[in-house]
């Protein structure tokens, strides 16, 4: 085989993997990845990602709690490594969780990881994963 025909099949093999990686790419309510689709038209800031993408997510922690889940999820997506669980505690209740990012991933213009959460709560465990993606600095969205 030449080289040019085996650099072919590897852009090939590599194209095929990237796309596969992206469709398995879901949110938690099994919507397709799609980078177009950041909007703003049911964020709330003031709650973590998890928590904006399914209300249900952990409805039992108090706001302290939900907070502090929040800033820990922000900085697992602004500066966490990748495969490296990041450990939270809530200060009154005792409550804790972890947060889980993949490697940084292009999809676009967008910048974007894999997120996961788990949180026991008084309800029991409660598990988010999700992709969240932003462009240009602007903030994190999970992707529907």
């Amino acid at each position: 085989m030449s080289k040019f025909t085996v650099s072919l099949m590897l852009r090939s093999i590599f194209s095929v993997l990237c796309m596969l990686a992206l469709v398995a790419c879901t949110t938690s309510s099994a919507k397709r990845l799609s980078a177009d689709s950041l909007t703003d038209d049911d964020d709330r800031p003031d709650l973590a990602l998890a928590f904006n993408a399914d209300p249900e997510f952990a409805k039992s922690l108090n706001k302290v709690d939900r907070a502090i889940l929040k800033e820990t999820e922000q900085d697992a997506l602004d500066r966490g490594e990748a495969g490296k669980l990041i450990q939270w505690q809530g200060k009154s209740s005792g409550i804790g969780g972890t947060v889980l990012v993949s490697q940084l991933f292009r999809v676009g213009q967008s910048s974007c990881r894999r997120l996961e959460h788990k949180v026991t709560t008084v309800d029991g465990p409660a598990n988010f994963a999700g992709t969240a993606c932003r462009s240009n600095g602007q903030a994190w969205r999970i992707v529907r």
